[in-house]
């Protein structure tokens, strides 16, 4: 089953593609709007093993996750 998005979010997608997600806890209204993203988009997902495990749930391939734990840093952007 498929997340029903607005219109609105359809055009933020397109206006503003991203490569990544990070997603800080697993509420579905946070967790599925990326999974959401990711499926559109290819996406990957960065969040814990809650998120990850909704991502699966909803087809996202493990290859567009990177799970995250508690108490780890973890460097994100571009290296100059």
């Amino acid at each position: 089953m498929e997340k029903r998005a607005n219109p609105c979010f359809y055009a933020v997608i397109l206006a503003f593609p991203t490569e990544t997600s990070l997603v800080t806890h697993g509420h579905l209204d946070h967790a599925l709007d990326a999974t959401y993203i990711a499926k559109k988009t290819g996406a990957t997902i960065i969040g814990n093993e809650t998120v990850a495990n909704l991502a699966r749930a909803y087809d996202v391939p493990d290859a567009q996750l990177i799970v995250v734990l508690g108490g780890r840093t973890m460097r994100l952007g571009r290296s100059p």
